[in-house]
């Protein structure tokens, strides 16, 4: 005869049993929870190297790219001052017979030779040089280093000091001007009495 189970038996037994399968269930999700957490650490690791090459790679472009940019200015200069040298060998010329012969009018034409050089390299590189006197005066492409108040009907350049030179559309270098402007209504006026006394007499 089998000996039937109390249902406080049953109840233990039911308990444990579900116990177990707790402690079960625990340890199957600390298994799945450990190997996503190595997962995560192998993908850390591997992100790390992938950005520390990244970062080296950058870092040997920065190097690749100031290097060429310092031999292209080079190669830019010595282009420039290969150019140059002619001019330079016609005004030693020029200044040597000059000396030699005490002979002026060889001087200026060694200078306007040497001047006529300098306009083809600047036209070669698209270097433009700006006449401004006798045309108005403009704060892009001129600095005023003295006022003079005339018989003028705006603000002209009536002399330079230094020209103005373009690069293409780009002001390489600004004019340094003498600039003359208009007087005011009451000099004007008294300019223009003056000036008719002075022509009765």
């Amino acid at each position: 005869m089998t000996k039937q189970e109390t249902p406080m038996e049953e109840t233990k037994e039911t308990l444990e049993e579900e116990i177990q399968k707790q402690e079960n269930s625990t340890e199957n999700l600390s298994q799945e929870v450990e190997k996503q957490i190595k997962e995560l650490e192998e993908k850390t690791k591997e992100y790390e190297s992938l950005l520390l090459r990244k970062a080296a790679d950058f870092d040997n472009f920065r190097k690749r790219a100031r290097q060429e940019k310092e031999q292209l200015s080079d190669m830019v200069a010595e282009k420039v001052i290969k150019d140059f040298l002619p001019i330079w060998d016609n005004l030693e010329r020029a200044l040597e017979a000059a000396n030699q012969k005490k002979d002026f009018d060889g001087l200026m034409q060694g200078i306007i030779s040497t001047q006529d050089l300098f306009l083809s390299l600047f036209g070669k590189y698209e270097v433009k040089k700006i006449d401004s006197i006798g045309k108005e005066f403009d704060p892009k492409i001129h600095e005023g280093l003295q006022i003079v108040e005339g018989d003028y009907e705006k603000q002209v350049v009536i002399g330079e000091l230094e020209k103005v030179f373009m690069l293409k559309d780009k002001v390489m270098r600004l004019g340094r001007v003498m600039i003359g402007k208009p007087r005011k209504k009451e000099e004007a006026a008294n300019h223009s009495e003056e000036k008719q006394e002075s022509e009765k007499n």
